[in-house]
């Protein structure tokens, strides 16, 4: 992964291998939601927190608004992120 130029949204095959299928369909499914948040590196930490969690047993939303707050997430990132999810929940990726 050339973090100087990828990022685990924009190349989930290179940064985030683990969640290179969920990615790719989200790509296919929510194409616009991924590459507004895949081009806001906050917002990319914010869905790779909200992954952890989930992981770890968190329910969604709940990991969902603790991640955006733990990182002191914009309105703007935390809505890019929250619509990625949603799209990508929605369309049976996640």
């Amino acid at each position: 992964c050339d973090s100087s130029v990828e990022n685990e949204l924009s190349c989930a095959a290179d940064c985030w291998p683990e969640y290179s299928g969920a990615i790719s369909c989200s790509a296919l499914s929510c194409g616009g939601e991924l590459n507004a948040c895949a081009d806001e590196a906050e917002c990319v930490s914010l869905v790779i927190c909200v992954a952890n969690c989930v992981e770890a047993g968190g329910a969604a939303g709940a990991c969902i608004n603790d991640c955006a707050v733990e990182a002191g997430a914009s309105d703007y990132v935390s809505t890019s992120a929250t619509q990625l999810l949603q799209c990508g929940n929605a369309n049976g990726c996640f």
